[in-house]
């Protein structure tokens, strides 16, 4: 005949050793999880600058589909219908008077994309460390065009950050690394 003993839970030593089996687990995994971040950030930016480009394209078509051979204000056929173009028919801001300006590079990112990525102006590609806004973005003159860069988790001098080049004169857009400084 077989007796039970009466069950009395675990031993103080058998949870020390679930404890320390469980701890050894978590540092071996934690350097994994930590190594997804930068491939997390390079998805985010190389996906809001892809469908950029594709909304610059994309815009254009539509531009002449509408056969005007000239700038247009709030071309109807896209989005909302307030991105406005250049005379080459390549949008150019939802407030757009002829000249390219730092104000237009912000309306076209919200214009032209309907992105959770908040955008910021960076005077110069200048920037103050901050990494709560996302995309951070200027403008040149000459040939005009918007500067877009992906500060993710880095924005520190010397750091290669993605960047996004918007060319208003020919709808050109380029994707590459660039170095900038924090502003000191």
């Amino acid at each position: 005949m077989l007796v039970r003993r009466p069950s009395r839970g675990f031993t103080l030593i058998e949870l020390v050793a679930v404890i320390i089996v469980l701890a050894i687990l978590a540092v071996t995994a934690l350097p994994r999880l930590t190594s997804l971040t930068p491939e997390a950030h390079q998805a985010v930016y190389q996906t809001a600058f892809s469908d950029f480009r594709a909304a610059v394209k994309l815009y254009h078509s539509g531009w002449l589909t509408n056969g005007t051979q000239a700038a247009v204000t709030d071309l109807a056929s896209f989005g909302d219908g307030n991105v406005d173009s250049n005379e080459q028919g390549f949008p150019a801001g939802t407030n757009y008077n002829g000249t390219l300006t730092g104000t237009n590079c912000g309306e076209l990112w919200s214009g032209l994309l309907n992105s959770d990525l908040e955008t910021r102006t960076a005077s110069n590609g200048s920037f103050d460390g901050d990494t709560s806004t996302p995309i951070k973005y200027w403008y040149r003159s000459g040939p005009s065009a918007c500067y877009y860069i992906y500060v993710g988790e880095k924005n520190t001098t010397g750091v290669d950050l993605p960047t996004l080049t918007y060319t208003l004169e020919t709808g050109e857009t380029e994707i590459g690394m660039s170095s900038y400084s924090n502003g000191s």
